[in-house]
């Protein structure tokens, strides 16, 4: 994962001193964004994180209505 992922999990973990199951949610979440970008997270433009947001939406709908 991202260094920056990493120290900004750490920041919110002790410094913050979030409950374990909102740390384990922003983890996991982070690690989907991170893969998603291939770890090529400095440089991203608002155009990359909104086409990432309507990509997770489109993949939640896709989820629901197969179940």
């Amino acid at each position: 994962m991202d260094k920056y992922i990493i120290d900004y999990l750490d920041f919110i973990k002790y410094e913050r001193k979030i409950s374990e199951n909102t740390f384990k949610s922003y983890r996991d979440n982070l690690k989907l964004f991170n893969e998603y970008f291939k770890g090529n997270i400095i440089n991203l433009k608002k155009e990359d994180i909104e086409k990432y947001l309507k990509s997770i939406k489109k993949s939640a709908k896709t989820k629901s209505h197969s179940n």
